[in-house]
């Protein structure tokens, strides 16, 4: 394929082979072969343009090594356990500790709750990073992982538990802990001290654990990644306070290094700087463009490496883009703005292809600015460009992102794009992604590009194309895109209710919940119009049928109108529970948007209007009936209520005595009341 350079091609080679090792669970091989890989990647480390065959640390990372397997979270640390039994080398011992790292940084650090499961989460991983040491002491990159590790997850290292003869204690960890632990599937480590001695820590170090970490790695092998890494974290941690940053950087541990690798690491401090600028509310705007345009040009005067190039290229991108979105700049302006935007992406895809195609992390962010440019009709210069095209040609070669796959395939006809057409891409390759667990959010990520860019034409044979394979998501999109609205665009040209309704109907069939859902609030809506008794409970009816099969699959959004649908069908004694517990519990569990909350207050003030499972209160009425108002003030039924409510019939006399009710009602309100209206309270800050 043109757009895959040989050193990527070679790098994709070796991926592929050790995911074919892996398929078969030929552990002890992949491990040979990987030791073969990062030997080669000592000899290169220190260097600056590592090629990116040789990048042993980007190769095990999960979107890569695991991008051809549809994993999810207890499906992958499956494969690892039985991975570890059968070979426990030098790169199963890594991606363990990678794994149980990822795990703790998913309990919030602020939580005391978690704080057992995360010490031993921590104490796993750490096992693990030593163990690996323990067959390669030699190996930089895992002393860098154990500082990253104690850095993210701010748990305490106490290193002189850990530099000498390291044992795992089990002793350490809390039953809840180690029960948790288990449920996730975990395998604890052996209890043997691991044959590792590594140095005494001094003093400084004993007060600075990452400093250690960092200390040794150096040691070992002086690495662009060691610095990096322990700079990024210097940066991490002293968030808009650069002093503690810009003392270690003129410290002589720094200075004594090349100068080229200086250069990486002060390009390190001020890209983080830039992409401040921008992010903090604080300041003048026009200030800000400012520094952020003389940042620029000192990043013009560094020697940077290929891939800093190229992360340099796309911040500058972003830049320029929210220049645009200000108020600040003057309309002559634009077209020149735009033009430096054409420019640094003409130059990424010219001058640093195969650093692009490494530095994954860059490419949603690089795509989406390059969609927003091309949406601008006005601009003469990119009109034959294909530009974006060739981006997403060149991202393509991965082919594990299946957005980017199928954003490709959507615009393989699309003249204006240019995509390559010799892409190895089709509707049932990425079909058979389907059990992937990002497998929703990925298209969903293809099609809001599709919108993003106008191809609403492509978008819809995409769709349509998903749909008819029995994708149930495709169908409440067509569903929500033929009724004039699809994510948060609108499409008002393309509402057609025929076509609506008959999508919903196959997701009904398909029993989609999203579809049971919208039907069952649809006939509950009928229900609350309809002056019919016997219609309005037969509505009802079927409504609670609907959103009883959606509760039932712990959809929440279902809650509230499940429980309505009920109010309208329960006897008297069962309103009152439903008052009473129901909705105050679903307020205690859930947070709820705007539209919902409103909902509840209808349904309380409905009920205290009317006296239906409380006794009737004219003020309780009124207070509810207020809030569904204003916080859905479009409602028409809420608008009708509560009209009735501040507007009473009558001559003026009993106007008066109506006040004089709302007035006497509030002395009068069930203590379950006063507890519930705070716990409702609690949710009207947005």
């Amino acid at each position: 394929m043109q757009n895959i350079s040989s050193e990527v091609d070679r790098f994709i080679k070796i991926k592929n082979l050790l995911s074919t090792f892996i398929e078969k669970h030929d552990f002890r091989r992949v491990n040979q072969y990987y030791q073969v890989i990062y030997q080669n990647n000592l000899k290169y480390i220190e260097k600056y343009d590592l090629p990116l065959y040789e990048d042993a640390v980007l190769l095990r990372s999960f979107d890569i090594l695991f991008s051809n397997f549809d994993l999810d979270q207890e499906s992958y640390l499956q494969l690892l356990n039985t991975w570890v039994m059968a070979d426990e080398g030098f790169l199963i011992c890594i991606l363990l500790g990678d794994y149980w790292v990822e795990a703790a940084i998913q309990y919030d650090y602020n939580n005391s709750d978690f704080s057992e499961i995360r010490k031993l989460f921590v104490g796993v991983s750490t096992y693990w990073y030593l163990k690996a040491l323990e067959h390669n002491i030699f190996a930089p990159d895992i002393y860098i992982s154990l500082m990253d590790l104690y850095e993210k997850t701010l748990e305490v290292c106490d290193l002189r538990k850990i530099y000498k003869d390291y044992a795992f204690n089990v002793g350490e960890y809390s039953n809840q802990a180690l029960n948790i632990f288990y449920q996730q599937l975990g395998e604890l480590p052996s209890r043997v001290p691991l044959r590792l001695a590594l140095r005494e820590p001094v003093d400084e170090e004993y007060n600075q654990p990452s400093l250690y970490w960092f200390n040794l790695s150096i040691e070992r092998q002086v690495s662009v990644m060691a610095f990096s890494r322990y700079c990024s974290n210097l940066l991490h941690k002293y968030n808009g306070n650069y002093r503690e940053v810009d003392l270690f950087l003129y410290q002589d541990i720094c200075q004594k290094q090349s100068h080229l690798l200086l250069q990486q690491i002060y390009y390190l401090r001020y890209i983080h700087e830039f992409k401040q600028i921008f992010s903090s509310s604080e300041g003048l705007y026009l200030e800000k463009i400012k520094n952020a345009q003389e940042l620029i040009g000192y990043f013009n005067t560094l020697v940077l490496s290929k891939r800093q190039m190229v992360d340099c290229y796309v911040q500058q991108i972003l830049f320029y883009q929210a220049y645009l979105d200000s108020e600040c700049v003057e309309t002559s302006e634009k077209a020149q703005i735009k033009q430096k935007i054409y420019q640094l992406a003409q130059s990424i895809v010219l001058d640093y292809a195969p650093e692009f195609q490494s530095e994954v992390s860059l490419h949603h962010a690089f795509l989406k600015q390059l969609i927003l440019l091309f949406s601008d009709k006005t601009l003469p210069f990119i009109d034959d460009a294909h530009l974006r095209g060739k981006v997403l040609s060149l991202i393509c070669i991965w082919q594990y992102n299946i957005s980017f796959m199928t954003l490709s395939l959507a615009l393989l006809d699309v003249p204006d794009w240019g995509v390559d057409q010799d892409l190895q891409i089709s509707f049932e390759k990425i079909w058979q992604k389907r059990a992937h667990h990002q497998f929703n959010a990925q298209l969903e990520e293809a099609w809001q590009y599709l919108l993003l860019s106008g191809e609403y034409d492509a978008l819809i044979k995409q769709l349509i194309q998903f749909a008819n394979a029995g994708h149930t998501p495709s169908m409440m999109h067509l569903f929500s895109l033929y009724s004039g609205k699809l994510f948060h665009f609108n499409v008002p040209q393309y509402i057609n209710l025929k076509h609506a309704q008959d999508w919903l109907e196959k997701a009904l069939l398909c029993k989609d919940t999203n579809a049971l859902m919208i039907q069952g609030q649809r006939l509950l809506e009928k229900s609350l119009d309809e002056l019919n008794e016997e219609m309005r409970i037969h509505f009802a009816e079927e409504a609670f049928k609907y959103l009883e099969e959606v509760v039932h699959h712990n959809l929440v959004q279902a809650e509230v109108s499940y429980g309505h649908a009920k109010f309208i069908l329960q006897d008297e004694h069962e309103k009152t529970l439903l008052l009473q517990f129901y909705f105050p519990t679903l307020l205690e569990k859930y947070k709820f948007n705007k539209a919902i909350l409103a909902q509840i207050a209808y349904i309380y003030a409905y009920a205290a209007y009317y006296g239906l499972g409380i006794e009737r209160n004219l003020y309780l009425a009124y207070y509810w009936g207020g809030n569904a108002v204003s916080l859905d003030p479009v409602n028409e039924r809420y608008q009708i209520l509560y009209a009735n409510l501040i507007q009473p019939t009558g001559w003026f006399m009993k106007k008066i005595q109506y006040k004089k009710r709302i007035k006497v009602s509030r002395g009068n309100l069930p203590l379950w009341m006063k507890q519930t209206i705070p716990i409702f309270e609690r949710h009207l800050v947005f």
